[in-house]
């Protein structure tokens, strides 16, 4: 063990053309190394932002797809309700063209008669109920 230890300390490095020519080509290959891993790095933090971004947008577009069918199920609903109360509307119309209509309507609403006739109140089912 004893030589093993004076053999490390007998190491001396050779200073001649072949192994500086070997070192600087070892240095050039660690510095191309130290390149293509910083370019890669970088790379991949460009491909990261990218992909954040991207993740972003496509999260907030999905919002907005939803809040619009959203918005489009309540103007469905809306229509649905206005289209009804157009048919309504347009049958109310469609009956008060007729006069015969308009006179019955008057008659009940306003308790209108014709000439020589009598117009008798009757109290409805429900108000007697509820006054009992």
């Amino acid at each position: 063990m004893k030589l093993a230890r004076k053999n490390v300390s007998n190491i001396a490095s050779l200073d001649n053309h072949y192994t500086k020519k070997q070192m600087k080509h070892f240095q050039k290959t660690q510095k191309q190394l130290v390149f293509r891993r910083r370019r890669l790095s970088l790379l991949f933090v460009i491909a990261a932002i990218f992909l954040l971004v991207s993740s972003i947008n496509i999260y907030k577009n999905y919002r907005e797809l939803q809040t619009l069918k959203a918005e489009k199920q309540t103007v469905l609903k809306q229509q649905k309700t206005s289209a009804a109360q157009k048919k309504e509307l347009t049958d109310e119309v469609n009956l008060l063209k007729d006069t015969s209509y308009v006179e019955k309507l008057a008659r009940s609403k306003y308790y209108l008669s014709k000439d020589g006739e009598k117009v008798y109140n009757y109290p409805q089912g429900n108000e007697t109920e509820s006054s009992k």
